[in-house]
């Protein structure tokens, strides 16, 4: 089952609860994604940063299968409904 779904979706973002609130509250975003530090059979690490105290802190990550604009909005889509549900 994950298999055939990672074919066609990305992996689910990752972070709890807390960095998502955080994430939420920041007004500034930084992304990454390095891909030759990932397990062979996925693409990319796509991370989310946030500034906090001059410093640069790792909220949310996900490994992806590919790197194109339908997994990045995947990424975005899941990542706002994540943040709806916690108001």
């Amino acid at each position: 089952m994950y298999r055939s779904r990672a074919k066609r979706f990305p992996p689910l973002p990752a972070g709890g609860k807390e960095n998502l609130r955080e994430l939420a509250g920041q007004s500034v975003w930084c992304m990454d994604g390095p891909f030759k530090i990932v397990p062979e059979w996925y693409q990319q690490l796509f991370t989310i940063h946030v500034f906090n105290e001059s410093k640069l802190i790792p909220l949310v990550y996900s490994l992806t299968v590919r790197k194109d604009v339908i997994c990045y909005c995947e990424i975005f889509d899941t990542l706002t409904v994540k943040a709806a549900a916690l108001g």
